[in-house]
């Protein structure tokens, strides 16, 4: 087995990323601009305050501060009333318990990442949990998941991380882990090449799934 496996979050076990668009939408109509497809797929992957940062570069502080604010009350709010999951990730952790450390590292916000886990069901099950505000390099920087794995003492080659987006893959090859791209929620046409593997959705991934493709296709 894998000494561990990591999880992104949005696009990986929940699918917020229609919900991002819209709140990134208002944040650009609100500084006057318009967010174009092209210009979001570029954002997909990255953290809040790096993307809120890329959208309103001529903000100061304290302008940056409110728009922020009015972000994460509205984000906060929808994704309270329930999110939808990526078929098959819940029942993939819970599989994977007692078998390997697991983990979840996302760009999302402490408060985001724990209703997210309370919706998911699986506070009980993770050995670690890495946030926004865990960091201060958001993805294409692994450096996210280089902490988780310092955190579960794994060792990076035995490393499975399951992420959707450009950004998130790059940061778990440079953090030299095994990538498994999840397709099915895509909306945006990231590029996945990078990734090591690639499944539709978490539903086709179980333990002996994850042993076979660390140890090179033997269970």
């Amino acid at each position: 087995m894998p000494d561990a496996v990591l999880f992104d979050l949005d696009g990986t076990l929940i699918n917020t990323e229609p919900l991002c668009q819209r709140v990134l939408a208002g944040v650009c109509a609100d500084l006057g601009t318009v967010l174009t497809e092209e210009r979001y797929a570029e954002m997909v992957g990255r953290s809040w305050e790096a993307v809120i940062a890329a959208l309103s570069p001529g903000a100061d502080a304290a302008e940056r501060a409110r728009i922020t604010t009015e972000a994460f009350a509205l984000y906060d709010a929808e994704m309270a009333l329930g999110v939808a999951e990526v078929p098959g990730g819940r029942e993939l952790i819970h599989a994977l318990h007692g078998h390997t450390r697991l983990g979840i590292v996302t760009g999302s916000t402490g408060r985001q990442l724990q209703i997210a886990i309370a919706q998911l069901g699986v506070a009980d099950v993770l050995q670690t949990a890495i946030s926004e505000d865990d960091i201060t390099k958001s993805k294409p920087d692994p450096q996210g998941y280089l902490m988780a794995i310092e955190r579960l003492g794994a060792r990076p080659e035995r490393t499975i991380i399951f992420e959707d987006s450009e950004a998130g893959i790059a940061a778990g090859k440079a953090a030299g882990c095994t990538v498994v791209a999840v397709g099915c929620t895509n909306h945006f046409q990231q590029d996945q090449s990078a990734a090591d593997a690639h499944v539709h959705d978490l539903r086709e991934v179980d333990p002996a799934w994850c042993a076979a493709l660390i140890n090179g296709g033997r269970a």
